[in-house]
């Protein structure tokens, strides 16, 4: 069970403390806040009752502050008169409390990012299967309706913290067979509440400068690791009809570049008929070209050979011309 750091409190008329952001809600006190209270202001701490925070009123127990840092129960009851508290640590228990205060977690998972948007957490919720097995996860998130792997995983998942212990595989086989995944979260040695381990003393103050690392660290991304991950069948067969959905835009897209297609071959093949068409003009007017430039090399010859006569005329005597007109020699 984890120790339990956060409790909430009545007053002296026997109402519950309401949070003053949200008065619908019950004030949640923080075990570093209820030592100094009780430490600074010990009238005040004498004028408050502190009890259990499970979900029904009904279920809720007495609960006094130790000086280890967790409340304990006063009844014999949830774990009992033990002046140590639960068989968690504190480090498992603040990482709980400092997780289920986000409403969004991006988890980082076999280095893809997964951004999770919740609703609500539940605290160790009981749960028991048809196999008469009974498990507490240290929470159970319910996702808003935009977010990753809501749909996949019917809008919720576990979430279990590990710091000594790792999950137990008969309880990731009953949660698979329940179509419930599990999210797990290990604390590293840079993560876990370093004076515990020691065994140095630690204070108030200790716990809640630990829990607000926690919390700075897991707000900028959470490392995770999916232990059970069901896949219910109405999954697949809205994963079935978004590709048949794609497969039929992609007919429809080939089935119009295809046309598309068709329509280009039919224009190029105009167009190269006209090309065709020209090519021969082309042809015939270079030959034709040609011809006209053979016929115009002939003519400049015979001109030429026509100025040289003249020019061998023009240089005759008048007898010498009339000799070579007519001949007469």
């Amino acid at each position: 069970m984890v120790k339990k750091i956060w409790a909430y409190a009545k007053n002296e008329q026997g109402d519950y403390i309401s949070n003053q952001h949200n008065p619908s809600q019950n004030r949640t006190f923080y075990i570093w806040e209820v030592l100094k209270i009780k430490q600074k202001y010990p009238e005040v701490y004498e004028k408050l009752t502190f009890y259990s925070t499970q979900k029904s009123e009904k279920n809720r127990s007495k609960m006094t502050p130790v000086r280890n840092g967790f409340f304990r129960y006063i009844e014999n009851m949830k774990g009992g008169n033990n002046e140590d508290g639960d068989n968690e640590t504190i480090s498992h228990s603040m990482a709980i409390l400092a997780l289920s205060e986000l409403k969004e977690i991006t988890f980082i998972i076999d280095k893809k990012s997964y951004q999770l948007k919740f609703t609500e957490f539940l605290i160790e919720p009981r749960l028991q299967f048809e196999n008469d097995k009974v498990y507490y996860p240290d929470l159970i998130g319910y996702f808003s309706s935009k977010c990753d792997l809501a749909e996949k995983w019917n809008g919720k998942v576990a979430i279990e913290v590990a710091v000594n212990h790792k999950c137990e595989p008969t309880k990731i086989k009953d949660f698979f067979a329940h179509n419930i995944p599990i999210i797990e979260v290990t604390l590293t040695k840079k993560m876990i509440f370093l004076q515990e381990f020691q065994n140095k003393s630690y204070d108030s103050e200790d716990l809640e400068k630990y829990y607000n690392f926690l919390k700075s660290k897991f707000k900028d991304h959470v490392y995770g690791t999916i232990l059970s991950d069901p896949i219910p069948a109405n999954y697949y067969v809205e994963e079935l009809k978004l590709k048949q959905m794609e497969l039929n835009n992609i007919i429809s897209i080939n089935k119009e570049l295809n046309e598309l297609n068709e329509s280009y071959k039919l224009e190029l093949d105009n167009k190269q008929t006209s090309l065709n068409e020209f090519t021969i003009k082309i042809n015939d007017l270079s030959r034709e070209n040609y011809n006209l430039h053979n016929l115009l090399k002939q003519n400049e010859e015979s001109n030429k050979k026509l100025k040289n006569k003249i020019e061998i005329i023009e240089s005759m005597s008048f007898w010498e011309k009339l000799r070579y007109l007519f001949k007469l020699d």
